[in-house]
């Protein structure tokens, strides 16, 4: 084994310290997709605070910590105080392109959220009357686990007129998937809740540092000077 790829928790990668030791010329790539300190002892924060913050050292040409989006390398530098670059996912392999062979049938994508989804087919429900399509036609939903399955193919995912995300379906790659397909996506307007994974804010596992009142970084801010 050359190369090790770790994280969620990033704390799985202080298993393979030693492994990256200078001795062992050996690699690692950490995904940093949560707080620094989730599912870290109290006990062993300051201690992995500063494991993190000799991996991100720019001379350390063994180690590289990435951020899950970009989100999480600003938090990173705020809490650790170092900069560390962040992932841009893209569905290479996604060769199936969208054909709105069904097209009364609005595609609800897969989730953990289901109080989110309940409530869409619930306003889907009420409206009844007023969901139409421009041909004139009626629209229905469609659940993709429960109604279709949850190994139904992409070929067949993209025949639906539209997909509706919701936020977590970004950390499963949904939405690159179904950008890639060209499908026209109906998704959350608030952006943070695109950045974060999960789509959650976890403040406690974030450390005693989390909401310390302090200024951000500048780069934060570009241009911007404060009030």
């Amino acid at each position: 084994v050359d190369l090790v790829l770790c994280g969620h928790p990033l704390y799985w990668c202080s298993l393979f310290e030693t492994f990256v030791s200078p001795l062992m010329h050996k690699a690692m790539i950490a995904v940093y997709d949560q707080p620094p300190f989730f599912l870290v002892p109290s006990e062993a924060e300051e201690s992995f605070a500063e494991t993190l913050r000799s991996w991100a050292l720019p001379d350390i040409g063994n180690v590289v910590i990435v951020g899950f989006a970009p989100f999480f390398a600003r938090q990173f530098e705020w809490l650790l105080g170092s900069r560390i670059p962040h992932s841009r996912p893209i569905a290479l392999i996604v060769k199936d392109a969208w054909q709105p062979l069904i097209s009364d049938s609005v595609l609800l994508a897969t989730s953990i959220d289901h109080i989110a989804i309940g409530l869409i087919l619930r306003f889907a429900e009420l409206n009844a009357h007023m969901l139409f399509a421009p041909e004139g036609h009626s629209l229905r939903f469609v659940r993709w686990n429960e109604d279709l399955g949850y190994e139904t193919s992409k070929a067949v995912l993209a025949q639906h007129r539209c997909v509706v995300l919701l936020p977590y379906d970004f950390a499963h790659f949904k939405l690159p998937e179904f950008v890639a397909m060209g499908m026209p996506i109906f998704m959350h307007a608030q952006l943070w809740k695109w950045t974060v994974r999960w789509s959650q804010l976890i403040a406690r596992p974030g450390g005693r540092n989390a909401t310390r009142l302090r200024p951000a970084p500048q780069a934060c801010y570009g241009d911007a000077q404060p009030d």
